[in-house]
């Protein structure tokens, strides 16, 4: 699985599968503050979880999703996979 269109540069992830579930993990290095836009994601539900920040979810529409980073700020998103 990879992840394609990841903007900008400075943004470091990786993705693992597990129990039903697809897990990103992304953190930013210091800058200004960006909004990032992943996509290529597999087949997942049309919503993810922002762990460790709940109840914020991120809406995933054709593959991918947006989100906002700060500097230094780091982002666990876990996505059920269709069935």
């Amino acid at each position: 699985m990879k992840l394609e269109g990841i903007s900008p540069p400075d943004l470091e992830f990786c993705i693992r599968e597990a129990g039903g579930h697809v897990f990103l993990i992304a953190a930013k290095r210091e800058g200004a503050t960006v909004e990032a836009r992943f996509s290529g994601l597999p087949f997942v539900q049309t919503t993810g979880d922002v762990l460790y920040e709940e109840p914020r979810r991120v809406s995933v529409s054709k593959g991918g999703f947006t989100d906002w980073f700060g500097p230094n700020e780091v982002h666990v998103y876990r996505f059920s996979k269709q069935r």
